[in-house]
């Protein structure tokens, strides 16, 4: 269903409910299971490329009321838990999927505004156009939204082994988080939040720590999202021993604080 959940539509959030009783079924079944999940598997897929437009934040999100941001953020998580529940479905090309379609966008964030592929059973007539005009920077934070959302579960609780049959994607996300532009707070706050998700990843991923501590500092730097970015050096501190990046991390702090009592 086009539009941002809760302002231009409020319906699309009774599917959820719908998607993880089809996934428990086809897990559960005793018979024909592994033939029906191959019938399945690539509907889900496309279930993917439906999320991410619906994880867009919309363009006056900061005009939104507190009750409709409460809404959004309680929808984006829905979509975070039925993201988990289809692992079991699609498996690695779930991660496959989000770190692909994100260095895409990456590699054309010199375009405001990209063509993003719409299942058939999206569009709501058969002449709709097969691509919607999205902005970049809404793509970027929705796929990164949707790893953080996988990875930090999966971390915590069903699956200690999905970020070792991940670690190229895991990888390749984070080699390119310089090269994303986080002129937006929210795509900025939500990086950051992905980010401190990997702590135990990264805890053997030391190649890749200065990237995470590179951008969490300069979310302490950057008043709007000093938060997200304190949770995020939080969560990696309690994994990796960063003290080789302390004097850094010090000297930031102290420009932070200076800037919160003295602007």
């Amino acid at each position: 269903m086009p539009g941002n959940f809760p302002i231009d539509e409020e319906s699309s959030d009774l599917t959820f409910v719908y998607w993880y009783s089809l996934q428990d079924t086809l897990l559960v079944m005793d018979q024909n299971s592994a033939e029906l999940q191959a019938i399945f598997k690539p509907i889900f897929v496309s279930l993917l490329e439906i999320f991410v437009i619906k994880l867009n934040l919309p363009d006056n999100y900061d005009e939104w009321s507190d009750e409709e941001k409460e809404r959004l953020r309680c929808y984006r998580i829905d979509i975070g838990d039925t993201l988990v529940y289809m692992i079991g479905i699609i498996g690695d090309v779930m991660l496959e999927f989000v770190i692909n379609r994100l260095i895409q966008a990456v590699n054309e964030q010199q375009q405001n505004r990209i063509r993003w592929r719409l299942p058939d059973y999206f569009k709501q007539s058969a002449t709709d156009n097969d691509f919607v005009l999205v902005d970049n920077w809404k793509i970027q934070e929705a796929l990164i939204y949707m790893m953080q959302s996988v990875v930090s579960e999966l971390n915590e609780s069903c699956s200690p082994d999905f970020t070792n049959v991940n670690d190229s994607n895991l990888i390749a996300f984070m080699d390119v988080l310089p090269r994303i532009s986080y002129a937006n707070k929210h795509i900025l706050s939500t990086t950051l939040l992905a980010v401190g998700s990997l702590g135990s990843w990264l805890e053997v991923h030391q190649d890749v720590l200065p990237n995470a501590i590179s951008l969490c500092l300069l979310g302490l730097k950057t008043e709007s999202v000093t938060q997200s970015a304190s949770f995020a050096l939080k969560d990696i501190i309690n994994d990796c021993d960063l003290s080789s990046f302390g004097e850094q991390i010090l000297s930031t702090c102290q420009v932070s604080v200076s800037f919160i009592f003295f602007k």
